[in-house]
């Protein structure tokens, strides 16, 4: 609970779920925290961090490369708004599926999978040639079913 005095108001309490982050989901609170985790690990070296156990954030853009990879075979949209995915419910079987990989540091793959949407893995027309995930991607190797999921679809329809 974070208290409402330090926000300006008076006797009241609000929950983090609650407060209005990012789709009342605290992704930003998980990014810090493997910020942290990391810079106190890794840079001032005063905590020594399992870099395996550390979060996985998983919006709406590493949904679908994992979904276009065939790392997921369904996807969660809004009901209001159903060209948006639901990260937030596709979070705990992606965090599972990492996990079960020895070794593996969940927060570089989610970063990862993050940039690989940003670079390569466009909505309307990904760059599936120079995508450096081309020889694992179903999508890339030319699979339309997988090629179809959005992070946020353009025009509003659901994927078949």
């Amino acid at each position: 609970m974070i208290c409402c005095e330090v926000l300006g108001c008076v006797d009241e309490f609000v929950s983090i779920s609650e407060g209005g982050w990012v789709g009342n989901d605290p992704k930003a609170a998980r990014m810090l925290t493997n910020w942290l985790a990391w810079m106190f690990s890794e840079v001032w070296n005063k905590v020594k961090v399992n870099l395996t156990e550390t979060l996985m954030i998983v919006d709406g853009h590493v949904g679908k490369v994992f979904c276009r990879i065939g790392a997921m075979k369904e996807v969660s949209y809004e009901s209001d708004r159903p060209f948006i995915i639901l990260a937030k419910e596709m979070r705990s079987n992606i965090e599972i599926l990492v996990k079960s990989i020895p070794q593996v540091a969940p927060m570089f793959v989610d970063e990862g999978a993050f940039q690989v949407a940003m670079n390569w893995c466009f909505e309307a027309k990904p760059n599936c040639q120079e995508c450096p995930l081309q020889d694992i991607c179903l999508a890339g190797r030319g699979s339309s079913d997988h090629l179809r999921w959005s992070a946020y679809q353009k025009f509003g329809s659901v994927p078949r």
